[in-house]
């Protein structure tokens, strides 16, 4: 009877397994795949998911290594672009998801257009409507001049001469006025440019920065309007700093090395490694380089098959870096025909250039969306600058834009930057956003026991 007993006895089934999900990701390969998020974004959705995600994402090292060190220009929000629309120029269609903007005024001189880095940003956010009035009224217009990190310069056009400027910042809908110097308000301006008050052209705050105005002054006793150029510099520190807010006219710094044959005979050709530089206008080549901090002017010279270029803003231009990778390094961008060429020079010595590489345009933009053979019959221009890269068009279709990224001498033709002809300024943060994910009375707060419970932490909390 036992025996029939076990034969009739059926054999219990396996026990079932649960499908596999996420949690069952162990701990190192979960670090794994968050350390290759490549936004700030993703990384606050990953920590939202749960208690254990979020103890991963604010693990030591986490946040720090993937938005710091592998991912520098991770914080960049969109562009800015002042659209050149120029009677030899067709304005191409605007792009989804951009934002015609109109600073002050009902009929800017340059349209401006903000263009998203992501999909994800909301436009609205980075609107100008909130500028004052230019000079008071509404037939001035201010017209984009600068851009750095997360702050706009605007200037007044007031035919040439010193200008009214704005500085704001549009994601904090912040500005401060700056009026011109009383001594040097009918003076010509060669350019004005923003920078930190230590004079590098990274980590500018709205709290910390510097404006940089180039201005031309004619020299008593001399004829044919010759003169010099002349610097002077708006500074804004925290109250910490021990530092007068506003115009120094003391530290005014006057160009000895370069005459000028009036306003109209330098030609802006870039910035780099700290300095602006003009084309003086005569045939031998000369630079005129101007320092954003208080060090003054410099002489520099073309290599010679630049000399006497009648277009010098379109077939050469002076390219800053990306990253500090040549702090005594100034990198000039040339163009002859279809041949690019990129030349390195030293920071001290304005007449020696070396040749680091050339590239023939019509054979490393094939393949690009909406290439032709014939668009490079003629030459191809410059049409646009910025850290690291230049946009060149072809001289048959000049609405084809393309960039360059001079660190990695790769053509882009679907980046944001080439959408819209003009200049464009990146808007970008300088340090990550922060983020707070604890919404109760943070239980970690503070090192000591007297101090926690007292407050919100400001990093993604692992207490709630």
């Amino acid at each position: 009877m036992a025996n029939e007993t076990r034969r009739r006895k059926e054999p219990t089934p396996a026990k079932r397994r649960r499908p596999t999900t996420l949690h069952d990701i162990p701990d190192h390969f979960l670090k794994r795949v968050i350390l290759r998020l490549d936004s700030q974004l993703c990384l606050v959705r990953a920590a939202a998911v749960c208690k254990r995600w979020r103890r991963i994402a604010a693990s030591p090292g986490v946040a720090d290594y993937n938005f710091s060190y592998r991912y520098p220009g991770n914080y960049v929000l969109g562009y800015y672009h002042a659209v050149d629309d120029s009677s030899n120029r067709r304005a191409p269609p605007q792009p989804d998801g951009s934002l015609v903007l109109d600073p002050a005024s009902p009929a800017p001189r340059r349209p401006l257009v903000f263009v998203p880095a992501s999909p994800a940003i909301n436009v609205r956010h980075f609107s100008l409507d909130f500028l004052p009035d230019a000079a008071g009224h509404r037939r001035r217009r201010w017209e984009l001049v600068d851009g750095r990190g997360s702050l706009l310069l605007f200037a007044d056009q007031r035919r040439g001469f010193f200008p009214d400027l704005v500085v704001c910042e549009p994601i904090s809908r912040r500005y401060v006025r700056i009026r011109p110097v009383k001594e040097m308000k009918y003076l010509r301006y060669l350019g004005v440019f923003l920078a930190n008050n230590s004079g590098f052209s990274r980590n500018v705050s709205f709290s910390d920065f510097r404006v940089t105005c180039v201005l031309y002054e004619r020299s008593p006793g001399m004829a044919d309007d010759v003169g010099e150029a002349v610097s002077c510099f708006y500074n804004r520190a925290p109250r910490s700093r021990r530092r007068i807010t506003g115009w120094n006219t003391q530290c005014v710094v006057t160009s000895s090395c370069i005459l000028l044959h009036g306003a109209e005979s330098t030609h802006y050709a870039g910035r780099a490694a700290g300095l602006v530089f003009w084309v003086v206008g005569d045939d031998d080549g000369t630079v005129l380089a101007a320092s954003i901090d208080q060090s003054g002017f410099r002489r520099y010279r073309l290599p010679e098959h630049l000399w006497g270029s009648s277009q010098p803003g379109s077939s050469f231009r002076f390219v800053e870096e990306s990253v500090d990778v040549y702090p005594r390094l100034v990198r000039l961008v040339s163009l002859v025909g279809d041949e690019l060429r990129v030349y390195l020079g030293n920071l001290y010595n304005s007449s020696e250039w070396q040749l680091e590489r050339t590239l023939q345009m019509s054979q490393v933009t094939r393949g690009l969306k909406g290439y032709k053979e014939c668009f490079f019959a003629t030459t191809v221009k410059i049409v646009g600058e910025g850290p690291g890269y230049v946009v060149m068009t072809p001289a048959e279709e000049e609405t084809w834009l393309f960039s360059l990224d001079l660190r990695t001498m790769r053509v882009e033709r679907d980046h944001s930057r080439n959408r819209l002809p003009g200049k464009v300024y990146t808007y970008e943060l300088e340090t990550p956003p922060v983020v707070r994910a604890c919404v109760v009375r943070c239980k970690r707060f503070g090192r000591g026991p007297l101090w926690r419970g007292l407050g919100r932490c400001s990093h993604i909390c692992i207490c709630a």
